[in-house]
């Protein structure tokens, strides 16, 4: 056998160490891809809101015809770019806005989708669990169990928070574990969006 072949058999010791080292390569490169399309994509969303915002106080579409606008606005954007541009994803984008008027406030950390439940929610108990989804790196389907758990109600309410504390999930636990925020892949020399 040729020393090229005896390194390339899969039995082979360094084969195993090469075969190691390049999937550790991959993953660190998507990981650090989606991050990069999680900080494109939540800017983006910022600044369509930001610009819808400006559009509406500048009175360039007015209350009846607002939502009208906003349903064109979205039929030409979805036609154009996809089903995440909709009126409704729209209107998402201008809360988002809205709700995060600071850019700088906005976490890195989070994806669109821990945006869309922490919406839902008024300032103290937004910031309450945005900083638990964060520091505990929650999956966005863990969030929304300690909301739907009342949480915030129970720590406000709470004389032993040192005991609730206990029960919180470690951190690390949950976050993004089998689920891509983006669907995006890291490919032979490009991103492919991965159909599902």
């Amino acid at each position: 056998m040729s020393d090229e072949a005896a390194i390339l058999a899969p039995d082979n010791e360094r084969y195993k160490v090469l075969l190691a080292d390049l999937r550790a390569i991959v993953a660190s490169g998507q990981g650090r891809a989606a991050a990069a399309i999680n900080a494109a994509v939540i800017a983006t969303y910022w600044r369509i809101g930001e610009r819808i915002v400006q559009a509406e106080q500048a009175g360039q579409f007015r209350a009846a015809y607002g939502a009208r606008t906003l349903a064109l606005l979205g039929r030409a954007l979805s036609l154009e770019y996809g089903r995440g541009f909709a009126e409704t994803s729209l209107r998402a984008m201008r809360q988002f806005y809205l709700t995060y008027p600071i850019t700088s406030a906005v976490r890195s950390e989070l994806t669109w989708t821990y945006y869309g439940i922490l919406m839902r929610l008024d300032q103290d108990r937004r910031d309450f669990y945005e900083g638990l989804a964060v520091s505990g790196r929650w999956s966005s389907r863990q969030l929304e169990r300690e909301i739907n758990s009342m949480l915030y109600e129970r720590a406000a309410h709470s004389r032993r928070s040192a005991a609730l504390a206990g029960t919180l999930p470690a951190q690390g636990e949950t976050m993004m574990r089998g689920c891509s925020p983006h669907p995006f892949q890291l490919g032979h020399h490009e991103l492919h969006r991965v159909r599902r």
